[in-house]
């Protein structure tokens, strides 16, 4: 089965499952146009073969239509190799083709600027981080630069072929890294390669969870090895962390006030963050990958964008987020219900996260 994707139908790839599929007629007969009554389709033999004859005359002009057009990979999938097996659409037809076809285009020479484009790889590179940590706020801001194309952690998600927690459970960290590759291939083609000047760096966000504590150094010796730049983006404040990341998935905007809860996402959040970083030094070193503290980015853009921009070896440029904060002047004790808010703070202060109630980080309001 060869499936198509061009570039209004990738979005159907996006899915957890990650099997797509692409009919060659945009509007597909649906289970009641295909359930007719034995009488109505022996009566209806002659109107059902001109049917059939004039789906099969679409289909193969869809087949030409996107053979002559698509630059989308294709992906070919067997029911013995279970969705494993890949190969881009210019091992599977040849190289891309243009609008004319090879016949009616004469000969060109390429150009010694066109062999350079050709063999110039882009600048690969990962974000780092925890959940609740800015990651959205980054992407964005990198993805509007004129020579970036960056994607959040749920990009990386979709692309995936299959659910990311089978790979990461059951998977070789090669199976990963091909992964990362596929969807760094895929990628500006997904948010468009359109970019002002001339796209040179590509990248995405992953969370630890999925694959960072999984693979642990063998994944930092892996994207070190194929030149990738790691940015490890960094939430200081774990208590605001944790009542950003609770009230989000609650409607009524408030948190768990369960002691147990609290003390154990501050020990896990932090002591994750420690490890990763432990990990990255070990085999990027001091100077081979660049950390952003989420509270110094919120505070001043430029200034944080800059240093990064720097660490990528691209221009400095001024860039906006369309994001905005949504948790700005709000007391960290308000997210709690009032009959928490002391029980909370005083097995806080009791902990060794003491420094958290009252830290001195920019854009922080208190306890």
């Amino acid at each position: 089965n060869i499936e198509f994707h061009d570039k209004h139908s990738i979005l159907l790839y996006m899915t957890q499952d990650a099997t797509p599929y692409f009919n060659l007629s945009r509007h597909p007969m649906n289970a009641s146009s295909r359930s007719r009554s034995n009488q109505g389709r022996r009566a209806g033999k002659s109107s059902n073969f001109s049917l059939l004859a004039v789906i099969g005359v679409i289909a193969i002009s869809a087949w030409a239509y996107l053979e002559s057009t698509s630059s989308i990979n294709t992906y070919i999938r067997s029911d013995d190799e279970a969705g494993l097996s890949r190969r881009s659409l210019s091992e599977a037809v040849g190289e891309n083709t243009s609008l004319t076809s090879d016949a009616d285009a004469s000969p060109k020479e390429p150009t010694q600027d066109e062999d350079a484009a050709e063999v110039e790889p882009l600048q690969k590179f990962i974000i780092v981080s925890q959940q609740r940590s800015g990651t959205r706020l980054l992407t964005s801001l990198l993805d509007k630069h004129s020579s970036i194309r960056c994607g959040h952690d749920d990009l990386f998600l979709r692309l995936h072929h299959g659910p990311l927690h089978k790979l990461i459970e059951e998977g070789t960290v090669d199976e990963y890294m091909d992964q990362v590759h596929l969807s760094m291939e895929l990628l500006p083609r997904l948010l468009g390669d359109n970019v002002d000047g001339e796209l040179t760096d590509v990248g995405f966000a992953i969370m630890y969870h999925q694959g960072v504590t999984a693979f642990h150094a063998n994944l930092f010796h892996a994207l070190k090895e194929e030149g990738v730049k790691i940015i490890h983006l960094v939430r200081k404040n774990k208590l605001m962390q944790y009542v950003t990341m609770d009230s989000h998935y609650n409607s009524n905007g408030t948190v768990s006030g369960d002691v147990d809860k609290v003390l154990d996402f501050l020990l896990v959040t932090n002591g994750e963050t420690i490890y990763v970083d432990d990990l990255i030094f070990a085999e990027y070193g001091e100077d081979g990958f660049h950390t952003v503290y989420y509270e110094d980015l919120a505070n001043n853009e430029e200034k944080e964008m800059n240093r990064i921009f720097d660490y990528l070896n691209v221009a400095h440029e001024v860039v906006e987020s369309e994001f905005v904060e949504t948790h700005g002047g709000k007391k960290a004790r308000e997210y709690f219900a009032e009959d928490d808010r002391e029980k909370v703070e005083e097995a806080i202060k009791e902990s060794e996260y003491e420094f958290m109630l009252e830290p001195d980080l920019p854009g922080y309001p208190g306890w």
